[in-house]
């Protein structure tokens, strides 16, 4: 990940132990802030919601199990990257296999608007859930800022 690309993580844009139960709660998490914030334009979340039921987003790596929904720029106001970490994993449908589901840990939700973006940020995510010691740091923190140093700590 670049440096522009770490950083869109905000502290107002993390949350920790967040009390989400299922994918739609996590979105309705992300809607309620990245509206307010001004970082998404009208039909986002329609948009998500499609994407993610025609391209599942749910990875299952040895470290962790993430999601990492995402939408065409078009539905995006400013740039960002917004994390969930709720305190019971979530299901989200598998990428390798829909017919699966993944229990992600993380929600990643992107939010990059320049020309490959974010195929540049999912290639450094998915390199960084490979790492056992990176998961294990993004596990143990307790502050969003401290979360947002670990990440961009090992995309360095």
């Amino acid at each position: 990940m670049a440096q522009e690309d770490a950083e869109l993580l905000r502290p107002d844009l993390v949350f920790l132990d967040a009390d989400a139960r299922t994918r739609s709660e996590v979105f309705d998490l992300l809607e309620k802030r990245l509206t307010a914030g001004g970082y998404v334009r009208e039909g986002w979340r329609a948009a998500l919601d499609a994407r993610e039921d025609r391209y599942p987003t749910g990875l299952a790596f040895a470290a962790c199990t993430v999601a990492i929904p995402h939408v065409d720029p078009a539905f995006l106001a400013r740039p960002y990257i917004a994390v969930v970490r709720p305190r019971n994993p979530v299901a989200f449908r598998s990428m390798a296999d829909p017919d699966q589901e993944v229990d992600a840990e993380f929600v990643f939700n992107l939010g990059v608007m320049r020309d490959d973006g974010q195929v540049a940020v999912l290639q450094r995510l998915m390199g960084l859930f490979f790492e056992e010691d990176a998961v294990a740091e993004l596990r143990a923190q307790r502050a969003p800022e401290d979360l947002i140093a670990t990440v961009a700590r090992h995309f360095a």
